[in-house]
């Protein structure tokens, strides 16, 4: 198991098809990963570079993981610059969530997203 900080940045890497994780800190990628889940989530987007990221703590654990895989309540997570500079759930915008699970599809989901 690799050892991250407490808090991370996570965005697509389109090219590598994995998600990026970075240290808030240095702004330096530390790991990629197929799937990902963080927990009690900030959505980060910076409209001067049109980046997005998730900024939240790492979960590693299988347990953890599969019991978030399996609560209620996720939503569909998108961000789309051309439509807002903010993610998005339907037309809503949202700037928190208890939980986000990043797929390997490169797909990203919110639970109770605010």
């Amino acid at each position: 198991m690799d050892l991250y900080p407490a808090v991370v940045d996570v965005y697509r890497n389109r090219r590598a098809g994995l998600w990026s994780i970075v240290d808030p800190r240095t702004r330096r990628v530390i790991g990629h990963k197929v799937e990902v889940f963080l927990v009690e989530v900030q959505l980060v987007v910076s409209p001067t570079r049109r980046r997005a990221s998730l900024r939240g703590a790492l979960i590693e654990s299988s347990a953890l993981c599969g019991a978030l895989r399996t609560a209620d309540g996720w939503c569909r997570l998108r961000y789309a610059p051309a439509v807002e500079d903010a993610f998005l759930v339907g037309y809503t915008p949202v700037t928190r969530t208890d939980a986000a699970h990043l797929d390997e599809a490169g797909d990203a989901y919110a639970l109770n997203p605010t």
